[in-house]
């Protein structure tokens, strides 16, 4: 292991150099597509294979020619940051990051060593008070670590930069994606059904590795629902070996008794989408139906749609093909009495503010014959009313792994959205000298019935938070009926 690789490993105990590929495979994706990142991404010619496509690790070169383009627009390279792991961040913190990553990678060893000693301080200091279990508490397997700060965007900015600095490197540049693929030239159509009265595990933004995504894991596991719905987001780019070690090591468990159905989130894109296709293509089979990035599952109650808003540009719905997929899905699910219930890595408005996003203008014709939209990528966990333009109840569950900041109640919402329940608590409640400033992570259980739907909000302890009632009609359409915080 060379000095640089030295600080690679200090910033992240998982990782392990890029394996070598053959050259065939390595050259079925080394074309570079130029974008905008924030414009829809280009069409790509047709490949066949997949090849590794990870940007890999920031090197001296690479930061400081990330420097100088910082220097030359630092806008632009402020807006990639941003969306990549601080939408807080300012030009003036960018800059002593970025010149700090210089000199990190200036003297790889001594900056690894800082990195390790600091570590290997943390972790003697750090005691669990002799209270402390929960229902499914397994140190022995999982270890609850609660000093580290890995993917916390102010205490990990060295490792976003070293990880995603890549991407921004290119300046828009990305590596051609894997090769699109339509519901239309598969059998399936992408439609696939599911049983009556089913429960569905939603979690999002999970690809983490840290203790309260595994034990994240370990609870839906236990819960053995038919189904699992991941919204996106295996951090920090959506990597071969972030994947394998960060997602598909830790639910082994889960899909040992349920089906997994997963969508691509900005932080799969850094790596073109191919790791996280290939996943979808190693583990399919008679119990794991999955063929591309957006699918509907439909029982006699309900339908859900689960839509890619992350391959045609991040956060985006614009190309006519996937539009035209989801008016006709969502006219057929209303003819027929459903519940139509979308799904997405993106979301179409944000606790925080009164604007919508832009995914929303994009799908604004058809939302009226949306009932129930999730999605992930904004970090927080919460239940919102419809509201005089927003026609659908809307929750978000992008708390599953990231680490967030505990969020504070009083939020603007858009005209005439009500919040219903949001999740306020720290990660560790019950225990509250424990990182305080750690948000609650968990996930959702959705229950479809013909007479209702339940949704069951449960953190990373698999204490019960909140149970809503959601009432259907004869018509599909719901209404709220009972929302409950339970202590």
């Amino acid at each position: 292991m060379n000095d640089a690789e030295k600080l690679y490993s200090a910033l992240d105990e998982a990782y392990q150099p890029t394996p070598s590929v053959p050259a065939a495979a390595a050259a079925a994706h080394e074309e570079a597509v130029p974008i905008a990142l924030e414009e829809p991404y280009p069409e790509a010619p047709e490949s066949t294979g997949t090849g590794p496509a990870d940007p890999g690790q920031l090197t001296l070169v690479g930061a400081m020619q990330l420097r100088a383009q910082f220097e030359a627009n630092p806008e632009a390279v402020l807006a990639m940051a941003r969306r990549a792991f601080d939408e807080t961040l300012t030009v003036e913190q960018l800059r002593i990051h970025l010149d700090q990553t210089v000199a990190a990678l200036e003297a790889p060893a001594a900056a690894a060593a800082m990195i390790n000693a600091a570590r290997a301080f943390g972790a003697t200091a750090a005691r669990l008070p002799p209270d402390f279990g929960f229902d499914g508490y397994d140190p022995a397997t999982i270890r609850v670590n609660f000093e580290t700060t890995q993917f916390e965007s102010q205490a990990d900015w060295l490792a976003w930069v070293i990880h995603s600095g890549p991407t921004w490197v290119r300046e828009g540049v990305a590596p051609k994606r894997y090769p699109f693929r339509s519901h239309a030239t598969h059998a399936s159509k992408f439609h696939y059904p599911i049983a009556g009265d089913s429960t569905i595990a939603l979690f999002s933004d999970f690809g983490t590795h840290l203790y309260h995504s595994r034990y994240i894991a370990k609870h839906i596991a236990s819960l053995r629902p038919p189904v699992a719905i991941h919204l996106g987001d295996v951090y920090y780019a959506g990597k071969r070996g972030e994947l394998e070690q960060r997602f598909a090591n830790d639910l082994r468990s889960v899909l040992a008794n349920t089906e997994l159905f997963n969508l691509a989130g900005n932080h799969e894109m850094y790596s073109a989408g191919i790791p996280f296709i290939d996943y979808i293509d190693q583990r399919r089979g008679p119990t794991q139906r999955q063929e591309g990035g957006y699918f509907s599952l439909v029982n006699n109650s309900c339908q859900i749609l689960g839509i890619d808003t992350q391959y045609y540009g991040g956060g985006r719905y614009r190309n006519n093909e996937l539009l035209g997929w989801l008016r006709t899905r969502l006219a057929e699910g209303r003819q027929s009495g459903l519940t139509n219930i979308v799904v997405s890595s993106d979301h179409p408005y944000s606790y925080g503010k009164t604007s919508t996003a832009d995914l929303f203008f994009d799908v604004a014709s058809l939302v009226a014959d949306i009932d129930l939209w999730f999605w992930g990528n904004t970090h927080h966990c919460a239940l919102f009313s419809p509201g005089p333009a927003i026609p659908f109840i809307g929750s978000c569950v992008g708390h599953g792994g990231y680490p967030y900041g505990t969020e504070q109640s009083g939020g603007a919402t858009p005209p005439g959205v009500q919040v219903r329940f949001l999740e306020t608590r720290s990660r560790f409640h019950k225990w509250p000298s424990i990182r305080p400033d750690r948000g609650n992570n968990g996930f959702c259980m959705l229950t479809m019935s013909a007479t209702a739907l339940e949704l069951s909000y449960i953190d990373w302890m698999k204490n019960l938070r909140c149970t809503a009632i959601l009432i259907r009609g004869n018509d599909g359409r719901l209404t709220i009926g009972s929302v409950t915080e339970h202590p």
